[in-house]
């Protein structure tokens, strides 16, 4: 039992052998596959390949997989970032196991706080379902398995508390995944979260009244999340803030510091307007960086406050999960 919620919970670590940074810009891994791994339709027997960041696409979220020592082009996959509070500490490929098939799952970089993170095709995600569905309710994910199981002495709540931990970073994963794939969610958005039990509250602030209902509906549909509370604000219509929005999009990410965090597919520093007030979330690389986004901001013509929020990937941690801020 304990085997199958580690396989659905995606928790399979590989070694891997280097990671050379291909310039400023751009990552490189390579890494030795011990399992076939199945990646957009191709299956890649095990051996050596090499990950690399595409160079040439503006989107730096566009890798390229090779093999024969980095010569023979396997696959060219479009990836969604991924987020760690906390820079990591080795460079990881992890693999998701559903059923005997393994699939890439995220690739985190030594030293930074961003990663790749792969996304399911359509048939494994349903098959993934269908084994959870096939499985006692303990499995639900294992954020739950504490309801099923009556901790009597110490070894009994230690197992429940690390299912407990794993089924709340499935859970967190799958929210942040949910949301970051919605429609028009943009860098003039941001969404944070709260997760309570089977409780999930969402927080944050949108542009559009559609995105806020389709967050509340991709989050209800989550196995293991039983009641949502949407407490998102759709910020208010005002030709003055759309103004603003543009002058301090074109403020931050034109400066010359900080315009390769536009290269990702939603730039990591969302910017907030509400009558005029900007309010910068997200993360960025350094405090040096956070100052000057806040210093750009600060600059922008009829903007009457700029409060900056973001956090640098050594800050502190904030009160709720944020799936959002890069």
């Amino acid at each position: 039992m304990k085997q199958q919620i580690i396989i659905l919970l995606s928790i399979v670590f590989l070694a891997v052998t280097g990671m050379q940074g291909a310039g400023r810009l751009y990552d490189r891994v390579n890494v030795t596959l011990p399992y076939t791994v199945e990646i957009q339709g191709k299956l890649l027997p095990p051996g050596d390949y090499t990950i690399e960041e595409f160079r040439g696409a503006s989107d730096s979220n566009i890798l390229h997989v090779f093999g024969e020592k980095g010569m023979d082009l396997k696959a060219t996959v479009h990836t969604i970032d991924a987020l760690s509070r906390n820079a990591a500490g080795k460079t990881e490929v992890v693999l998701q196991r559903i059923g005997n098939d393994y699939f890439f799952d995220k690739i985190w970089i030594e030293g930074k706080n961003y990663g790749y993170q792969f996304t399911l095709p359509a048939d494994a995600k349903a098959r993934e379902r269908e084994l959870r569905s096939s499985v006692s309710s303990v499995l639900v994910p294992a954020v739950y398995a504490a309801k099923f199981a009556k901790p009597e002495d110490d070894e009994t709540r230690s197992r429940v508390g690390a299912a407990n931990d794993r089924g709340r970073d499935w859970l967190t994963r799958e929210i942040r995944h949910e949301l970051i794939m919605l429609p028009y969610y943009g860098v003039f958005d941001h969404f944070t979260y709260r997760i309570d039990g089977d409780t999930v509250t969402l927080l944050g602030q949108v542009t559009r009244p559609t995105l806020k209902s389709s967050a509340e509906n991709v989050v209800k549909r989550i196995e293991g999340v039983e009641r949502v509370n949407n407490e998102i604000e759709v910020l208010p219509l005002s030709a003055q803030d759309d103004r603003i929005r543009v002058a301090a999009y074109r403020a931050i990410y034109g400066h010359t510091a900080l315009n390769r965090y536009s290269l990702r597919a939603v730039p990591p520093i969302h910017i907030i307007v509400n009558n005029g007030d900007i309010t910068l979330e997200g993360v960025v690389a350094n405090q040096a960086d956070k100052n000057i986004a806040g210093i750009q901001a600060n600059g922008v013509s009829g903007a009457f406050s700029v409060t900056n929020n973001l956090r640098t990937d050594s800050g502190p941690e904030p009160p709720s999960e944020n799936p959002a801020a890069r």
